[in-house]
């Protein structure tokens, strides 16, 4: 998947795993040559948003 934001289905009886590659192409270009990655965990059910965790993660890009 390409771009800055991204929803995955994921089924209310089992677990997915998802794994994310980074290119830092774009990124090197930044003055502080530092990736950022956000991932939020949420539900939606009749129009309302539950969210139950976030996670930020900042990484050296090198």
């Amino acid at each position: 998947m390409a771009g800055t934001f991204g929803e995955f289905g994921l089924s209310a009886q089992g677990s997915q795993e998802l794994r994310i590659r980074v290119k830092p192409s774009a990124a090197m270009e930044r003055e502080d040559k530092t990736g950022r990655l956000l991932l939020t965990l949420a539900h939606r059910d009749k129009g309302k948003t539950r969210q139950y965790a976030e996670v930020r993660q900042e990484f050296p890009l090198s």
